[in-house]
């Protein structure tokens, strides 16, 4: 699930310039994280995070990161980033 997980991360930065995303696991579920507002709501990107969602655990959020959570997360190894 990981690789499926980095694979929606890259094309969120493919297909919105710009924006910075995350992912993390917590409770069974995947949370893909993105720090645009307006993007979050538009309907361009509910499309197409019901198309990758598709049927699996994940939930996308609006979330601003910030280092101390981001640090938490890697060392619980719960983190994923695109670093390319």
């Amino acid at each position: 699930m990981r690789k499926r997980i980095l694979k929606i991360l890259i094309s969120i930065e493919k297909i919105f310039i710009g924006t910075f995303c995350f992912a993390y696991f917590s409770d069974g579920w995947w949370f893909v994280a993105i720090d645009d507002y307006d993007l979050y709501f538009s309907k361009r990107f509910k499309d197409l995070a019901n198309k990758w969602r598709n049927g699996n655990k994940i939930i996308f959020v609006y979330l601003k990161p910030n280092e101390k959570k981001l640090l938490e997360f890697s060392e619980s190894k719960n983190l994923v980033l695109n670093l390319d």
